[in-house]
């Protein structure tokens, strides 16, 4: 049976078998995350490989309602299981814009960092430090807010038709 990529991105309850079924189905090289058990690590992969690509061609769409994991500063629903109120806009398989709630919550953000560092560990990375300006706003009182990124880069490239974003910016990472 044909599996809907997003779909299976955005279920929440998607498994590490049914993301390889999506990479097998669409013929993309899943090889490198075969023994790895992080499904954040396969949810990137079919988004930037299958996924992305499609989105917008049409017309502009906005993906919303993002698993909580790939959200760490978004503030999350508390449903089962948690969603990030986050959307990313895409079009012609560009992503244009990205936003959400921002998290105000100085406890949360502390347990998130937690996570992420032993995450980080476990990944053989190093250690992010636990203190930050932005703990440190939310401990005296961040307003609640919202924002959207909007990338101007990404904008010319598609006003202009260009296939890449290197041909619009002056300095691509080539040659940083």
């Amino acid at each position: 049976s044909e599996f809907d990529p997003l779909a299976v991105f955005l279920v929440f309850e998607s498994t590490t078998s049914g993301f390889a079924k999506v990479c097998e189905a669409h013929q993309v090289d899943c090889s490198a995350l075969a023994q790895i058990d992080d499904i954040d690590q396969w949810r990137n992969l079919v988004l930037s490989e299958i996924v992305e690509s499609k989105l917008g061609e049409a017309c502009p769409e906005i993906v919303y309602d993002w698993p909580a994991s790939q959200s760490a500063l978004a503030v999350t629903r508390p449903e089962s299981p948690p969603v990030a109120e986050r959307f990313e806009l895409y079009v012609r398989g560009v992503e244009l814009a990205n936003g959400y709630h921002e998290l105000v919550d100085a406890h949360e953000l502390a347990v998130r960092n937690q996570i992420a560092n032993q995450q980080r560990l476990n990944d053989g990375n190093c250690h992010l430090p636990a203190e930050s300006q932005l703990l440190n706003a939310m401990q005296h009182g961040l307003p609640k807010c919202a924002g959207v990124a909007l990338g101007i880069d990404r904008l010319v490239m598609l006003a202009t038709n260009c296939k890449s974003i290197s041909e619009v910016i002056a300095f691509d990472i080539d040659r940083a």
